[in-house]
């Protein structure tokens, strides 16, 4: 939520909680209101411990009351009205305990039009790794190749922990997602840079959030066995093909063992952001040759010429595991011709052992790394978007207390109004307001200070068919027949 949603949340809850107390603490009143008549008409009481219950709405009046009476009754029904509002308070207070309103860390907001920056992928730029004002091909392919041996120093997660849009990212956080088929990068974007900017703002650090922008790269390989790694002709090895024949192919392989050497001819083509890639890997043991084809998809989810991803740079991601740059062979002066190697204790270099899925994977490992290097190294462009801001968020640790506090409120609540209904239809309460009340009054305020001991009487009158109902003080001789409804 932004900072303005906050304010009206923490106001709306504020709000909430003054009106659930006020209507608690209103209810519980009006309940010992009621009440308070039952409790006079069960005994006589003194001038002073009737005023005190008339004034049974109050905790400093109760617990007053409490102290001049010794009626054990007494003592017990003011220990249950003060444990029932005090803890009824108290538990609408400790909701607020069960929540907070923090930064949100995973999440930012993005609602207020602006400038953002996002990588331009256009093309491979040199300018940041190779200090020559060359964009020539050469240098490309070996920029291409150095992107995907420094995105080993990213974390890749799988698939299933890949980011949605909006999420926060840091350079702590996973850059690729890979799973069985495919590796995927998302595309970031910030707010751009603007004179009025704060420069210790953050630590000059900008809100970095993901977009629904990817890109996807994938391979599919088939492996044969190598059966004699110096073929019949030069730069030539022969493997056993699926037919069980022996079939020679053309292959630069440089000397060494316990190695992986990628190989592909950047003059061959299979379609935009495709490229053909061969490897061997060479062991002390059995030898393997893997084909495969190697391809880096479009921009997905791109709504802006900007955003789309240059041919050039996907077809040398595709094939970037075994570009160089440079020609090292002596026979074919071709710079068509690339080719790595790399060392069996490295990761693009680790043995599979025929398996051609896993070849496969690491290949796509090594073309997305080196997209999303080139997303994180090349120039950014300026354009129209929402500006990535720090948002809140609702956290509630604790929604079973929430929910036992509201329920252990409200079902209190119900149970006392309803025993306190069943006890105060045995009396008539007063109806009238401040003057009935004063009527039923009348006899203690015209005895004066006299003192004596009062209770509350109801007496139902035949030939008016109505009750009489006033205070009556306790008389040595009482008059066997008055009639009085017991409460």
């Amino acid at each position: 939520m932004s900072t303005s949603t906050k304010r009206q949340f923490n106001a709306l809850i504020t709000a909430l909680s003054l009106a659930l107390g006020f209507s608690v603490a209103k209810g519980l009143g009006e309940i010992v209101s009621m009440l308070r008549w039952w409790l006079l008409s069960r005994r006589y009481y003194s001038r002073r411990q009737v005023e005190l219950i008339l004034q049974a709405e109050s905790v400093f009046h109760v617990i007053i009351l409490s102290i001049k009476t010794r009626q054990k009754a007494t003592h017990l029904f003011a220990i249950f009205w003060l444990f029932l509002i005090l803890g009824s308070q108290i538990g609408l207070a400790l909701m607020g305990l069960c929540y907070s309103v923090e930064q949100a860390d995973r999440n930012v907001l993005q609602i207020t039009p602006g400038r953002i920056e996002t990588p331009d992928m256009s093309t491979l730029r040199t300018a940041t790794t190779v200090k020559s004002n060359s964009t020539s091909r050469t240098a490309q392919e070996f920029t291409a190749n150095s992107f995907g041996q420094i995105s080993l120093a990213y974390t890749t997660e799988t698939l299933d922990q890949q980011p949605s849009p909006g999420e926060l990212w840091t350079a702590q956080d996973p850059l690729m997602f890979c799973g069985v088929r495919d590796c995927r990068y998302f595309f970031h974007e910030w707010a751009a840079a603007t004179d009025n900017d704060d420069e210790e703002q953050e630590d000059g650090q900008r809100l970095v959030a993901t977009t629904d922008r990817m890109a996807i790269a994938s391979a599919s390989c088939e492996s044969s066995l190598v059966s004699d790694l110096n073929g019949d002709q030069d730069h030539h090895i022969s493997i056993i093909s699926k037919s069980g024949k022996l079939t020679s192919v053309f292959f630069p392989l440089p000397n060494g063992s316990n190695q992986t050497t990628f190989y592909t001819n950047t003059s061959s083509t299979c379609g935009p952001g495709c490229s053909i890639v061969s490897a061997v890997e060479v062991s002390d043991t059995d030898s393997w040759y893997y084909n495969c084809t190697s391809r880096v998809s479009k921009v997905f989810n791109s709504t802006l010429p900007e955003h789309k991803m240059g041919e050039g740079l996907r077809s040398m991601a595709a094939g970037g595991i075994a570009l160089q740059g440079y020609d090292v062979t002596e026979v074919h002066q071709d710079l068509n011709v690339q080719f790595q190697t790399y060392p069996a204790q490295s990761v693009f270099g680790l043995p599979v052992e025929g398996y051609a899925n896993s070849m496969a994977i690491s290949i796509a490992r090594f073309s997305i790394g080196v997209v999303a290097v080139t997303a994180e190294i090349n120039p950014t462009q300026i354009l129209d978007g929402t500006v990535p801001a720090q948002g809140d968020i609702l956290v509630v640790e604790h929604w079973n207390y929430v929910i036992m506090i509201l329920a252990l409120v409200v079902g209190w609540h119900l149970v006392f109004g309803l025993g306190s209904a069943f006890l105060v239809i045995k009396v008539i309460i007063p109806s009238g307001g401040p003057l009935a009340i004063a009527r039923v009054l009348q006899p203690m305020t015209m005895a004066g200070s006299s003192g004596g001991r009062w209770t509350y009487r109801c007496v139902y009158m035949p030939e008016e068919m109505c009750y009489d109902i006033s205070m009556e003080q306790q008389q040595l001789n009482p008059d066997p027949m008055r009639l009085a409804v017991p409460g």
